[in-house]
């Protein structure tokens, strides 16, 4: 139920395990599997850096990343400030 109101809204998902996390009660592989029955392009990354090359890879110009799940998680990309532009709404 998480992911139904992102359809139609994310164009793509990729799913990474939390870095340092004590506990992960979804492997990355399964929650991949869920995405794409929901209808979701979803795929797994080895780790955050990984996923950001896949996401710089494939985007042209600037995009938007919506980090979900965990603030440890959110908090790790952010640190890796590398291009990121913090939004103010």
């Amino acid at each position: 139920k998480f992911l139904q109101p992102f359809s139609g809204l994310a164009k793509r998902i990729i799913m990474v395990p939390i870095p340092g996390a004590h506990e992960r009660p979804h492997e990355p592989a399964d929650l991949v599997r869920i995405a794409i029955s929901l209808g979701f392009a979803a795929e797994e990354a080895a780790d955050v850096p990984a996923a950001l090359a896949r996401l710089r890879q494939s985007e042209r110009g600037a995009y938007r990343l919506l980090i979900t799940g965990s603030l440890y998680l959110a908090g790790h990309v952010l640190a890796l400030d590398e291009g990121v532009v913090q939004q103010s709404n």
